[in-house]
Formats: structure tokens, sequence, C-alpha cells
């Protein structure tokens, strides 16, 4: 099965053999990042070769990064961040996901905080879905299984910012 899902993956997006370690771009990408366009292209046919194009399974994705190590993903990330840090630290959390766009706290409540992402070029549903889940898992792993994030507004759905509520 993970052939015929690679396979239809490399169909849909052939960029994506250059993120393997035999492609010889792990130096490049170490250095510069894997291009923004180019992981977009990835998540959105993701989620369509191996989900049900409704973006769950990227929300699968984002958990499975987090469960796997936050580190790896926020190498600055301290460890067993409590909600708070994270939520404190979701500007800077968007900045090592993406270059474009401003994250904000805009309000902060007991156990309750709304998160902005302003000034993106570009917004992409698919990387705001995930972002959004590794928050929700983030908060998980600090606050407990009743944690959760939704979607407000969405820049690549047409509003003006994208706006996350976290509760934990």
């Amino acid at each position: 099965v993970g052939r015929q899902v690679w396979a239809r993956l490399v169909d849909e997006v052939p960029a994506v053999e250059s993120l393997l370690p035999s492609a010889g771009q792990t130096g490049r990408y170490g250095v510069n990042g894997v291009p923004i366009e180019l992981f977009e292209k990835v998540l959105e046919a993701a989620d369509h070769v191996g989900g049900q194009d409704d973006l769950g399974f990227l929300a699968e994705i984002a958990e499975g990064m987090i469960e796997k190590g936050a580190h790896r993903v926020f190498p600055e990330l301290p460890p067993n961040p409590s909600a708070e840090a994270v939520v404190d630290g979701f500007p800077f959390l968007w900045s090592r996901v993406r270059r474009r766009g401003r994250g904000t706290v805009q309000v902060r409540e007991e156990r309750s905080a709304r998160l902005v992402i302003a000034e993106q070029h570009g917004a992409s549903l698919e990387l705001s879905g995930l972002f959004a889940a590794m928050i929700r898992t983030l908060l998980r792993h600090a606050a407990g299984p009743r944690a959760d994030v939704s979607v407000l507004k969405c820049a690549a759905l047409g509003d003006d910012v994208d706006t996350f509520v976290a509760r934990w």
C-alpha cells in the first residue's frame, strides 16, 4: 500500500522526490528550508491521496509530527511546555513554519486565547489547518485531551487574517 500511495503522491507532485535524502538536497534544505510552495503542494496532495480531501488527514499528520517529537519541528521549544508557554510562543512558532505573515496573541483569558496570523501573502488552507492541529496537539500534551483549537477565520478562504481560538 505504501508504494502505491507514494507513487500517487509523486504523480501529483513530482518535486516531492527532491525531499528524499537520496536526492542530494538535504544540505540545501537544511540551510534554506523546504520551499513553502513545495510544502503546500505536498500537503494538498497528501490530503487528496491519503485522506478524503477534507483536511482531516492533515490533522493526523500534524499530530504525528508533534508526537514524534515537537523539538524536531520546533527545536527552540522547551521540553514539556505549559499551555501558556505554547500560547505565548505562538508568534515565534508561526515564524518557524512560514516566513510570510505575523502571528500575534490578540486576546488572552484564563485557559483560552485568540491567536491571529496577519499579513500573509498567498495564504494556504492546508498549511493553516496543519498549523492549527500542531498547536492543538501541543496544548493537549500540556493541558490534557480536552484542549482544542478552533479556526474562526481563514485567509485562504477570503478572510483578512487567520484567527484561531485556543482553549485548554
